[in-house]
């Protein structure tokens, strides 16, 4: 079992929130329009970031090892419920390091957000 967890500051995304080039770089267009449907975007936009340091503190590869922040999508099922997107890519990096399930959970307020990432 491998476990990842990250907490950010919501404020933190003011600025990325207003860098719309940025976010790109950062999510998936599928969290872009996700975090768009939130009343309180940066909180969303936060967790959402969490969830992905979290999947790769999960991994143990580092930031720059393998994966950049928009390869790792977290989606959400008709309940609301996180989950890991699994493309190729994780895939592969599944298969590397023998992970065969991935658990997500992702919590904010107003100023934090926080994530869990649970491999086995």
């Amino acid at each position: 079992m491998r476990v990842g967890i990250d907490l950010v500051e919501v404020n933190r995304f003011v600025k990325m929130a207003e860098q719309k080039n940025t976010l790109g770089k950062v999510f998936s267009e599928y969290e872009i329009e996700h975090i768009g449907k939130a009343a309180h975007t940066l909180p969303r936009m936060a967790g959402l970031y969490a969830a992905k340091e979290a999947v790769v503190k999960a991994l143990g590869i580092g930031l720059f090892g393998g994966l950049v922040l928009n390869e790792i999508e977290i989606r959400h099922d008709d309940n609301g419920r996180p989950y890991l997107n699994v493309t190729d890519k994780i895939k592969e990096l599944f298969s590397k390091y023998g992970v065969s399930k991935a658990d997500v959970s992702i919590s904010h307020t107003d100023s934090l957000a926080t994530a869990i990432c649970i491999l086995e």
